[in-house]
């Protein structure tokens, strides 16, 4: 807590908050499903990537 890593609740928060974000996300997961994990990683990353950048994540 309070390091410069400690904005993942951020995430979980934005999430929580926008049903959108939320099924866009668990779509994410469920098309790499079986997959290869690194694929994921990047897709995942690119995804949380844009939420940074919404109003939502910037409001917290």
């Amino acid at each position: 807590m309070g390091s410069e890593y400690d904005f993942f609740w951020k995430f979980r928060d934005v999430l929580l908050q926008n049903d959108s974000f939320r099924m866009e996300y668990n779509a994410l997961k469920r098309q790499f499903e079986g997959k290869a994990m690194d694929a994921y990683r990047v897709a995942k990353n690119e995804f949380f990537q844009k939420l940074m950048t919404t109003p939502e994540f910037n409001k917290l």
